[in-house]
């Protein structure tokens, strides 16, 4: 499908280009076996990589495992999910939000790997209401 990534450039002939964020492909994060309608979405948004002060890559990788009964998709403009997970590489948190479409109580956002347990709870009591 698509990568990890926030940013998009519409190209000349109406097409999305995505950048790359570190090469990790969705299916990278989501294993076959929970793609499933019936599981609500999470959109993920990461950051460019610019300044990373952990291996955010890592992390993103884990999310499935560690939160199985949600599916985690790339965030695309307008588009409403279930929850936001914005994923920043460094203090600076920068990643864009811009033209999303989630409430801001429904977004969620981490900036360090201590801060894991405690966005997958949030996001947990979220997709739960």
């Amino acid at each position: 499908m698509d990568v990890l990534n926030h940013f998009s450039n519409d190209n000349d002939n109406g097409e999305d280009d995505r950048l790359y964020a570190d090469g990790i492909e969705e299916e990278d994060i989501q294993p076959e076996e929970t793609h499933s309608a019936s599981l609500p979405e999470i959109g993920l948004l990461c950051c460019g990589a610019c300044n990373l002060s952990y291996d955010r890559d890592a992390v993103v990788r884990r999310l499935p495992e560690l939160l199985p009964e949600a599916r985690f998709v790339t965030a695309r403009s307008g588009v409403r999910y279930a929850a936001l997970l914005v994923v920043h590489g460094c203090p600076i948190a920068c990643t864009s939000e811009f033209n999303i479409a989630v409430p801001e109580e429904r977004r969620v956002r981490m900036g360090a790997p201590e801060e894991l347990p405690s966005a997958l709870d949030r996001l947990r009591r979220i997709i739960c209401r």
